[in-house]
């Protein structure tokens, strides 16, 4: 009798025990944050063409849940402009609600939408706990790069850590587009940033890309996670890395940017029509209004001297890299200012001298060389609107009578 109430007593007291115990590890041990992340449609200003995206955290916190946005910049920053010019610009990862985000991207009419990830609990607690480091003011600035160091790389790697590499199979799979294609689709509503970001874009716009890289966009990255699996584990087979997905705030067609289209747009049709034009009005002005085609050809040989040069001056001087040995310069010649004497002469009715005609005539003939460039670059276009325009503005300038 005295063993059966001492086991009794023991078996209370253990039960109590774990009963007094589980409250504790169970306070000790929060349950674990749900990781989300958010995508949002392009906006109508021209920092905004590519769309943005962020990670949210859903820990129980108010407003709904913590953002983590890492594509924060601030034009009071000191030399800010300076180190857009060269390459240099430091973004920072910023922290808001979930209820404020999403109160300002609705105000804009830009679509939020929202994919849950498939983590576990130990994956999501490690992430949460990084982001929140990541966020604090001596860890939270970053080097930005347009492609290798974007807000989307930034959360592309981040949870391609905290899954042990699961992503490193968009490694694998070709790009659907190269750089300048999707810059130039996404930018395709906005002209004029349009073909200002194809000017200034080299050859390793061109190059064949993977599904990685081209994620620096964050609609990619968007889809990309769709067809990323986790391996199995022993509390779970293969599952998707998106759980779930929903619309937080639909798009406003009366508000939101228009849409980009799926593919850029071909250019070389209408830039051979502009070719054409600017050759056949530049022939007509120089028969018919002599200083309406000095004008033209002044404006011309401006233009092409000065990209030219801006061209060089990414190459040599700055840390855009996407921008490096721009084949371009074949026909956005930083020679062309040498053209000016042989215009003048020839405006002022004089024949122009022997090295005044090289300048000229160095023109179209480094045009027809840079025909081989669209081997290596996208320029085609380029070449079928500046060939023609220094062939004609180079023959216009003969044949003007010698002033007694």
């Amino acid at each position: 009798m005295t063993r059966r109430c001492g086991s009794a007593l023991l078996l209370a007291g253990a039960l109590l025990g774990l009963a007094l115990t589980a409250p504790a590890a169970a306070e000790s041990e929060p349950p674990a944050p749900r990781i989300s992340l958010l995508t949002f449609d392009p906006g109508t200003v021209y920092w905004q063409r590519f769309g943005h995206n962020a990670l949210l955290v859903r820990d129980g916190s108010p407003g709904g849940g913590t953002v983590y946005n890492y594509g924060f910049f601030d034009f009071a920053q000191d030399n800010f402009f300076a180190n857009f010019i060269f390459g240099r610009m430091q973004y920072r990862l910023a922290t808001d609600t979930l209820a404020r985000t999403l109160y300002f991207y609705e105000r804009e009419g830009r679509a939020v939408r929202e994919e849950q990830l498939e983590l576990r609990p130990a994956q999501a607690r490690e992430l949460a706990d990084f982001l929140e480091w990541n966020a604090r003011p001596e860890n939270a600035a970053y080097r930005y790069d347009y492609f290798l160091q974007a807000c989307s790389t930034q959360l592309r790697d981040a949870l391609d850590d905290v899954t042990d590499g699961a992503l490193q199979v968009l490694k694998e799979r070709p790009a659907r587009l190269t750089l300048r294609g999707q810059v130039l689709r996404l930018a395709a509503p906005d002209l004029p940033v349009m073909l200002g970001l194809d000017l200034i874009l080299g050859p390793a716009a061109d190059l064949p890309r993977t599904r990685w890289e081209e994620a620096f966009v964050p609609e990619v990255l968007e889809a990309a996670l769709r067809d990323v699996a986790l391996p199995a584990t022993e509390e779970a087979a293969t599952r998707s890395l998106v759980a779930a997905e929903r619309v937080l705030v639909a798009r406003d067609d009366a508000r939101a940017a228009a849409k980009p289209p799926d593919e850029p747009p071909h250019l070389a049709g209408w830039f051979l029509l502009a070719g054409l034009l600017w050759s056949a009005l530049l022939l007509l002005a120089r028969r018919y209004a002599r200083p309406l085609w000095a004008l033209l050809g002044g404006l011309q040989l401006l233009l092409a001297g000065a990209a030219g040069l801006i061209m060089v001056f990414i190459t040599l001087a700055t840390a855009h890299w996407a921008g490096w040995y721009n084949l371009s310069m074949a026909f956005y010649n930083p020679l062309a200012w040498l053209a000016f004497p042989a215009l003048w002469a020839a405006a002022r009715g004089r024949a122009p001298t022997a090295w005044q005609r090289f300048f000229m005539l160095l023109l179209p003939a480094v045009a027809l060389v840079g025909a081989l460039a669209p081997i290596w670059q996208a320029n085609l276009h380029h070449l079928l609107l500046w060939l023609p325009a220094h062939a004609a503005l180079a023959w216009s300038t003969k044949g003007f009578p010698a002033t007694r």
